[in-house]
Order: structure tokens, then C-alpha cells, then sequence
């Protein structure tokens, strides 16, 4: 019995019986632990400088099971937040000014989310 599950514990596990008249087959279950994303890095970390009309990458890494989904948002200087991309890697071709801002990644899955 696990209590309480962790993430460790997602893995084949194998059980057999044995006694004076013999040995059973063994059998496999495969234990799935869910669990929401999280965030293992984004890039560049804290800020990024770039030329007008140069191409620029922002990178988000998470884990959780299942597999996260992403979203880059962006925050305007209005107080909006634009959603720029739904993958791990953002791509900026043609950086112009309406790029400028901060962004945050999201990651989710059907247990949660991160930002």
C-alpha cells in the first residue's frame, strides 16, 4: 500500500508466490502516478536583449503526467497578456517593438498547472 503516492513510485512492479509445493508465475502491473507539471527551467531565466528584426527562442522545460501542455504568455504594458505560442519553445522570427514585455510560460495537464 502507498500512502501517500509519490512520483518515485511510478514504475513495473512484479509479484510471485512461493511455498513448500512451488513457485507461481510472475505477474506485472504497471503503476502511473499523475501528477500536475512542473516547471524545471525556462530560458533565458531572468531577461533577454535583443535586435529589432533578429529571431529570438524562449525554451520552457516541465514534467508531469501526462504530459504537459504549454502556453507563452505575454504581458502588455495595457495590463493585458497576449498568448504567443502553445509549445515548449517560443520563436520569435521578426522581434519588434510590440515584442518587448515580460512572458511567462504555463504548463498544465489535466491534474494542474504551473506558471
Amino acid at each position: 500500500q502507498f500512502n501517500p503516492v509519490t512520483i518515485q513510485q511510478a514504475g513495473t512492479y512484479l509479484c510471485q508466490a512461493e511455498n513448500s509445493v512451488g513457485r507461481s508465475a510472475e505477474e506485472r502491473t504497471e503503476v502511473d502516478v499523475l501528477y500536475a507539471p512542473i516547471i524545471l527551467s525556462t530560458d533565458p531565466a531572468i531577461e533577454k536583449s535583443v535586435m529589432v528584426h533578429n529571431q529570438t527562442v524562449l525554451t520552457c522545460k516541465a514534467e508531469g503526467s501526462p504530459e504537459p501542455n504549454y502556453e507563452w504568455l505575454q504581458q502588455l504594458s495595457s495590463g493585458q497578456v497576449r498568448r504567443r505560442s502553445h509549445r515548449a519553445d517560443l520563436v520569435i522570427e521578426d522581434v519588434g517593438y510590440e515584442d518587448q514585455g515580460e512572458y511567462s510560460c504555463m504548463a498544465s495537464n489535466s491534474i494542474g498547472g504551473e506558471r
